[in-house]
């Protein structure tokens, strides 16, 4: 049985209303695995110290909640890493 695939469009529908967060891939909608206690303070610190050696630099730097639009691999990722 072909497994369903889903638009983009369907995807930030579906991803509003969930409890859970998912990743978008080639039409499929992937379940992202809960983070922990260590994994959400070293990615505070990170963020922070990030942000500090960038000040005055026209990089940024965003936490893991931002989806990012990979156009050429046509999907959707939440960075995790």
């Amino acid at each position: 049985m072909a497994k369903r695939r889903y638009s983009v469009a369907e995807y930030l529908n579906m991803e509003c209303a969930a409890d859970e967060r998912h990743e978008f891939h080639d039409g499929e909608i992937l379940a992202m695995s809960g983070g922990s206690l260590e994994h959400s303070l070293i990615t505070a610190n990170m963020v922070r110290e990030t942000g500090n050696a960038l000040k005055g630099k026209p990089c940024r730097v965003a936490e893991s909640n931002l989806r990012v639009f990979i156009p050429r691999g046509g999907g959707m990722r939440i960075p995790t890493r």
